[in-house]
């Protein structure tokens, strides 16, 4: 008989899954942390509910995998308020032309990051990196491109990446200064 204060695949010691936290939890942290407050248009309040109430209700998540949910929710929430910022300030930005966007999509294992990999090599495409969709504000500067901090910090979370998924990065490429999907 194991005891689950010592069993890895238990999700907390009481066996209890792990609940992550309350959107408004999330909404206050995201506006401290950045010192903006408008996130621009609520359509994403409902989804994000739904997200919630399903990370707490059905996904039985461990401690890590809690975690794990409320670092990309907090992140994504702070990237939002820092888009809707910077297009406040910029709103130039919106009349920028993309022209013939490519969008990769398919099932895990198929090769779509090496189809990404591979369209990154054409000096005539850009592919996001790992680094600009972590924090993509302000846009990166040519001047700065390849020296940016923010390049430091994405190879610190992919160090990161294997202490929390041992083996992922056996499996998939994951660069700070890579392109990532």
């Amino acid at each position: 008989m194991s005891d689950s204060r010592n069993d890895s695949k238990s999700n907390t010691s009481n066996n209890t899954p792990a609940s992550v936290k309350t959107i408004d939890d999330f909404l206050l942290r995201a506006k401290e942390k950045t010192g903006i407050d408008d996130f621009g248009s609520n359509d994403f309040i409902e989804p994000l509910e739904r997200l919630i109430a399903a990370l707490n209700t059905e996904a039985q998540l461990s401690e890590v995998g809690k975690y794990q949910a409320d670092l990309n929710i907090a992140k994504g929430l702070e990237n939002r308020l820092k888009v809707e910022d910077y297009i406040r300030q910029h709103p130039d930005v919106l009349e920028q032309e993309i022209n013939h966007p490519i969008f990769i999509s398919g099932l895990p294992r198929t090769g779509t990051t090496a189809l990404h990999h591979l369209l990154n090599v054409d000096p005539a495409n850009h592919t996001l990196r790992l680094w600009e969709g972590n924090d993509p504000v302000p846009p990166p500067e040519d001047a700065t491109y390849l020296t940016d901090p923010r390049i430091d910090k994405s190879k610190e979370n992919v160090k990161l990446t294997e202490q929390f998924m041992p083996g992922f990065l056996k499996t998939h490429l994951l660069e700070a200064e890579a392109p990532d999907e």
